[in-house]
């Protein structure tokens, strides 16, 4: 059985995208101290349970089209060499992962669990939790196995938003 699993972060400067792959980390038993990847763009974590590969595009929105298309295919190359083994791969600010404007999203070709996090109400018709600073976490399954990851993190089962 597959153990793999990738999370889409979305949300604005501040949200909590980075304060959420800390507490995962901490969760899979990652020693090492984990930062936010903004420059590198991806940070590999092999200390715990399972490998953690954290991906943050912020960048990307700063970039020319073609200088985004030209990181994300090289983005792409470097995931495909440990996408479908067991680990687990967040990639903040996920909605940037566009490969061209022919493709939209190297994600669609995925199973993935997408994360709102937002501040006040939410409109965006996934599962939320809010916690006690007033965030908002807004979970979206993009597949079959991360529907299977919102039942047990939500504590619910049903009809999923896809």
């Amino acid at each position: 059985m597959e153990k793999r699993a990738v999370i889409a972060l979305k949300g604005p400067l501040g949200a909590g995208k980075t304060t959420f792959v800390k507490g995962l980390a901490e969760k899979l038993g990652i020693r090492e101290t984990v930062q936010s990847p903004t420059f590198t763009m991806l940070n590999e974590y092999h200390s715990g349970r399972m490998p953690l590969y954290h991906l943050d595009l912020y960048r990307l929105s700063e970039s020319t089209p073609e200088q985004g298309e030209a990181i994300v295919e090289q983005l792409v190359f470097q995931l495909e060499e440990f996408i479908h083994q067991d680990m687990v791969c967040v990639i903040e600010w996920s909605e940037l992962f566009k490969v061209s404007v022919n493709h939209p999203s190297y994600l669609d070709e995925l199973d993935y669990l997408e994360i709102q996090l937002s501040y006040g109400l939410s409109s965006s018709g996934g599962e939320d939790i809010e916690d006690e600073a007033g965030r908002i976490a807004t979970f979206r399954s993009c597949g079959e196995d991360s529907a299977r990851v919102i039942a047990l993190v939500v504590g619910k089962s049903g009809e999923w938003q896809r």
